[in-house]
This record gives C-alpha cells, sequence and structure tokens, in this order.
C-alpha cells in the first residue's frame, strides 16, 4: 500500500523536521523487559498493521510504500538507568525526544524503563513504556487508538499485514504513468 500524499510529506520532513510522536504510559507493575517484548510480540502477531515500514521508491518519483517487516527485538529498547527514580526516567526521557525513527527500518519503537520508583500513580516499582511514533505512520489519534489497542486488557483488534509491495522496476513504471495526471491535477489545483 502506498502512503497518502499528507503522510509521505511527514516521511519526507522527519529528516529535517522531526515528527515523531511519544506517548508514555506508567504500569504498576515489576514485570521486565522481556515480558514486555514477549506480549508486545503476541499483539502485534494480531495487529499485523504494526509489522511494517517504508519502501522508497527509486529516485523519489512517487509517494513511498508501506511493506512487511518481522517482528524484532530492536522494536522494544530496554533503559537501564543507575538510578530508576521518576526524576531520572525524565532527564533520560529529554535525551529520547531528540531521536528520530527510520521509517524505513519500523514507524515505531518501544522504550521501556524497570523499576522505576516514584512514577505517577504508582506505589513502588513501576514500568514506564515510551510509545515512540513517526508522525507518517500514525497522526495523534491514530497513534493512541494504536497504544490501546496494544496495551489494553482486550483482544486487539486484527489488522493485515502489508503486503509485499511492487518491486522496483514496477513502482518507477507506476510513477511514470501516474505522472501525467498529476502534473493536470497540479496545474488545476494552481488556478
Amino acid at each position: 500500500m502506498q502512503l497518502t500524499p499528507a503522510d509521505a510529506q511527514m516521511y519526507w520532513l522527519s529528516d529535517r523536521m522531526p515528527n515523531d510522536q511519544f506517548l508514555l504510559f506508567c504500569f504498576a507493575t515489576d514485570a521486565g523487559v522481556d515480558e514486555v517484548r514477549e506480549a508486545v510480540r503476541r499483539r502485534t502477531d494480531v495487529m499485523g498493521k504494526l509489522l511494517c515500514r517504508v519502501r522508497d521508491v527509486p529516485r523519489h518519483l512517487d509517494y513511498p510504500y508501506w511493506c512487511p517487516r518481522p517482528f524484532g527485538d530492536d522494536l522494544v529498547a530496554e533503559y537501564r538507568l543507575d538510578d530508576p527514580s521518576w526524576g531520572n526516567v525524565q532527564n533520560a526521557l529529554g535525551a529520547l525526544v531528540a531521536t528520530v525513527l527510520d521509517a524505513r527500518v519500523s514507524p515505531w519503537r518501544l522504550h521501556v524503563f524497570t523499576g522505576v520508583r516514584g512514577a505517577p500513580l504508582c506505589d513502588g516499582a513501576a514500568l514506564v513504556v515510551v510509545w515512540q511514533v513517526s508522525h507518517a505512520f500514525a497522526d495523534g489519534r491514530g497513534a493512541t487508538a494504536l497504544a490501546r489497542a496494544l496495551f489494553g486488557a482486550d483482544e486487539p483488534p486484527a489488522s493485515p499485514r502489508p503486503d509485499r509491495g511492487p518491486v522496483a522496476w514496477e513502482m518507477v513504471v507506476r510513477a511514470a504513468a501516474r505522472f501525467p495526471a498529476q502534473v493536470v491535477r497540479l496545474a488545476r489545483s494552481g488556478r
């Protein structure tokens, strides 16, 4: 499936103007990163939409495509702090929000902090999870809905994985075939 023009624009702009979203969740549990990784792996098997990445069209002749990618351990990153206090997690988040996802690898990533003391509304040690999402993949509402499905108590809604998409030469042929119509639309909208 091809990215929409708005999503492609967000993808292309992310190199110059970081636009990733960061959704933070605190869970009152002493679960470890391996448990989180396995739970997310199970849920992404159902939520196939999450198992994707961007594939560029050669020479950027057209909008990129979503193509499949397998679940990998790289989708869940663990952070070990010498002092896992809420204040130190907030400091680590300051550095984290300066990072940008490469949607050609994955449009999302989980960042996990375990054993956090003093997390809001949590007594004892807490699990803090930050879901980083490329804006090209989901806007604020979409990211929130996906997070609810990913972390919720209910079974997540099933969604298909993206198909393999066209190969490079097919992308170029499609782009060339669409080009005249795109020029006409641009000229009409310019008037």
